[in-house]
């Protein structure tokens, strides 16, 4: 059997197993680290790629060599959905609920009704 002081120094070495409470793991620093990597990449280039987003979003204008020298001036359309994805970055996604049921008047509150329904003998009988 193991004495009192063997058994408090056996927890007190316990406790110091393991990482310390708030460290991370060698691989989450890692993904941490090439996440700040990529938003700087991102930030570096933040101008270009909303310009970029807005001509697609706007429609632009595409010049090409054809093969037989000639130069082609052509508009290409817009993108709808970046021209979607620039209005939700800026006002929301919709909610996207619909009232098909009650034509905008207020729903009654249903343990309401269906009390009102059960002292009145409305629910269950045979009666349509």
């Amino acid at each position: 059997m193991a004495s009192a002081a063997q058994i408090r120094a056996n927890r007190e070495n316990a406790q110091k197993a393991g990482r310390p409470k708030g460290s991370m793991s060698a691989h989450n620093k890692l993904l941490l680290e090439k996440k700040k990597w990529m938003e700087r990449q991102i930030v570096n280039e933040l101008a270009g790629l909303v310009a970029a987003w807005k001509e697609s979003g706007l429609g632009h204008f595409v010049k090409e060599e054809t093969e037989n020298g000639q130069t082609k001036v052509y508009k290409k359309s817009p993108n709808s959905q970046a021209i979607k994805d620039m209005i939700e970055r800026v006002y929301g996604k919709p909610t996207g609920s619909v009232d098909l049921t009650s034509q905008g008047e207020k729903i009654p509150d249903l343990q309401a009704w269906v009390y009102a329904a059960i002292a009145e003998g409305t629910v269950g009988s045979d009666e349509a």
